[in-house]
Order: C-alpha cells, then structure tokens, then sequence
C-alpha cells in the first residue's frame, strides 16, 4: 500500500510513528503466540474427541440392538439406563467437537494467517517511514 509519507515532515513524527508502530507490532506477535497456542490445544484434542465420539456411537447401536430384543425387566432397564447415559456423553463429546474440531481449526488457521499478513503489512509500512526518516535527515 502506498503510505502519505510526504505528510511526515519531520524526523521527531517520524520517531513517534515508529514507537507506535513498534507496540503495535510487539501485539501483534503476541497475539499471533496466543493463536498458535489455542491451535495447538485444538489440534491435540480434535482427534481424541473424533475417536471417543465414534466410540460412544456404536456403543450406543449395539445396546439398542441388543435392548431392542429384549422384554421388558431389569436387564433392558440396565440397558437403557447405560444408553441414556452414552446419549449424554454423546452430547458432550458433540459440544467438545464443536469447540475443538475442525471447524475451530480452520477458524484458528484464518485467525493466525491474518495476523501474520499484517505484521508483513507492518514491516513494510516501518520500512517506508524510516526510508522517509532517512530523507528528512539528509539535508
């Protein structure tokens, strides 16, 4: 992008813009750390939870089948306690996933190449005001 750096016309704006620019700067790679950490967390928990889930599912269809041709006593009522039970797990691992699957990976890829498009955007745009610094101090 093209700055208005023929605006700056003195080396003090100058220094002052790039001490702005500099804690700017200093957030941004410290939000970038924070992304990456968040991404890591989602990435060591998104296939446990896949796994996990898969797991309770079956379970669930097996003890259905199996209460299904069952009659009515103590064993079904065990059953269907056990599946009511794996329906609430499945519940939560389905609100994990959410959080923790791929739709909140790709949501962390997004936020951490944002970030790091603009502390390129950044670099450049401190280039371009100690270029115009330089100029302002050659007589």
């Amino acid at each position: 992008m093209e700055y208005s750096l023929t605006a700056i016309t003195t080396t003090e704006d100058c220094d002052a813009i790039l001490d702005m620019a500099s804690l700017d700067q200093e957030e941004l790679a410290f939000q970038k750390t924070l992304q990456e950490r968040q991404y890591r967390l989602i990435t060591s928990g998104t296939s446990g939870v896949e796994a996990e889930l898969s797991g309770v599912v079956s379970e669930i269809t097996a003890l259905e089948a199996a209460a299904a041709g069952l009659s009515e006593g103590q064993v079904k009522q065990g059953l269907m306690d056990r599946i009511a039970d794996l329906r609430h797990k499945q519940f939560q691992l389905e609100k994990r996933r959410r959080r923790y699957g791929i739709p909140a990976l790709l949501q962390k890829e997004y936020a951490i190449t944002a970030i790091e498009k603009q502390i390129t955007e950044y670099a450049g745009y401190v280039t371009a005001v100690t270029q115009r610094k330089a100029e302002l101090a050659t007589p």
